[in-house]
Parts: C-alpha cells; sequence; structure tokens
C-alpha cells in the first residue's frame, strides 16, 4: 500500500548511524573533558550542528513509523469504530512519512554540500556608473588575492 523503505535499507542504516552519532555528539558536548578542551567543544559543536537537521528528521520520521504500527494495530482490532478511524487516518500518516523521506533526502543532498564550507559572493556594480563598476572590480581582486594568499578557490 505504501512506498516507504525497507527498514534494513541502506538509507535507513545510513540514518541510524548518523542519529546514533548525533546523539554521541550532543552527549560528548555535556562531558566536562570536552567542556574544558576548546578545540574538541569546536569540533564537536561544528558537526553536531552539521547532523542536527538531518537527525531531527528522522526522529519525526521514526515518530510517524511508530505511529503507523499503532494504526494497523488498531485497523486489526475487534472494535469497528477504532477499525473505521485507525483505516481513515493510516494513509494520511504514510503520506506524511514519505513526504518526510523526501525531506531526509533533499537534506543528505544538502549537507553533502554543506560539507565543503563553500560560499558564493556576488559583487555587482551598484548606481554610479563607471566609478561603481571600477570599485567593484577592486573589490573582486582584493578577494581574489585574499584566497590566492590564504590558498582558497576561487
Amino acid at each position: 500500500m505504501s512506498i516507504l523503505p525497507d527498514p534494513t535499507s541502506a538509507l535507513i542504516r545510513k540514518l541510524d548511524e548518523t542519529l546514533s552519532k548525533y546523539e554521541q555528539l550532543q552527549a560528548s558536548l555535556n562531558d566536562p573533558e570536552v567542556l574544558s578542551n576548546p578545540q574538541r567543544m569546536i569540533a564537536a559543536s561544528r558537526e553536531s550542528g552539521m547532523l542536527e537537521p538531518l537527525a531531527t528528521i528522522y526522529k519525526k520520521y521514526k515518530s510517524y513509523l511508530r505511529q503507523i504500527d499503532e494504526l494497523k494495530e488498531l485497523s486489526t482490532d475487534g472494535d469497528p469504530d477504532m477499525k473505521a478511524l485507525a483505516e481513515q487516518e493510516l494513509p494520511e500518516k504514510q503520506k506524511e512519512a514519505l513526504t518526510l523521506i523526501e525531506q531526509i533526502k533533499d537534506e543528505l543532498i544538502a549537507a553533502e554540500d554543506n560539507k565543503v564550507d563553500s560560499f558564493f559572493l556576488e559583487i555587482r556594480a551598484g548606481t554610479g556608473g563607471e566609478e561603481a563598476a571600477l570599485f567593484a572590480r577592486d573589490l573582486f581582486e582584493m578577494y581574489r588575492r585574499f584566497c590566492e594568499k590564504t590558498r582558497l578557490a576561487v
């Protein structure tokens, strides 16, 4: 009836690993040993921040899966009213879970982009004619030289 991923699929295994890593990082941020070491704290905070959006969506997805399982149990229950209510609510929950899977896939793609620590800087000449264009060029040259000096790619 639904096209939810298999619980043993590579995607779900990757999400479980990510959630576990996120929870370990959150626990380490409360560890006095990590808090006393600024480099470890910064590294753990940064990695935790990168994993947080994906972990949050996945937790919500797991919650929806539990709700779907409960609704399936209720739909096999002997009470006809509960069965009708569960059968009515089940497709909606499955649809919401599928939406969350799509959000997870989008977040995984975005996470790969965020790993690079890259950004785009757009420099435009505003109003002011030729002087504004000259200033924009000078500004670009300044940033280009900075990137070359610090060995960043342009």
